[in-house]
């Protein structure tokens, strides 16, 4: 491992790119307050999980509310994750679970990717 300094980079262009400020604490009790019902109804949550759908009728890898859908170790999964230079983050739900992955890291993205780092996390904590 080495050390690699981040480029410059400017957070007033941020724009919706994000920029909030969070903790692995407050990111988990957001998403188990979602998943257990005090943030949204159960039945808007589940229509927020729906995946989009496409011309021709076919399903798309996001959802109506703006997840990107997957499976981990065979159930659904829901998640959502950015980087920028010196910042990778991933919050990775699998709401049929109760489970879920925050990932916050100090790193720009590449190899591994946060993505596919939290959905192995999420299969090692669902023991598959």
């Amino acid at each position: 491992s080495r050390l690699v300094v981040a480029r410059a980079f400017t957070m007033s262009a941020l724009h919706a790119a994000g920029g909030c400020v969070s903790t692995v604490d407050d990111l988990s009790r957001f998403t188990e307050a979602l998943l257990g019902g005090r943030l949204l109804r159960p039945e808007t949550l589940e229509r927020s999980l729906e995946p989009v759908r496409l011309a021709g009728g076919r399903l798309g890898a996001t959802s109506n509310g703006g997840w990107q859908l997957d499976r981990v170790a065979g159930r659904r999964a829901a998640m959502k994750g950015g980087a920028l230079p010196g910042v990778c983050t991933w919050l990775l739900a699998v709401p049929d679970d109760s489970l879920a992955v925050v990932l916050l890291t100090n790193r720009s993205a590449g190899q591994p990717r946060c993505g596919m780092l939290a959905v192995q996390l999420a299969g090692i904590a669902a023991g598959r």
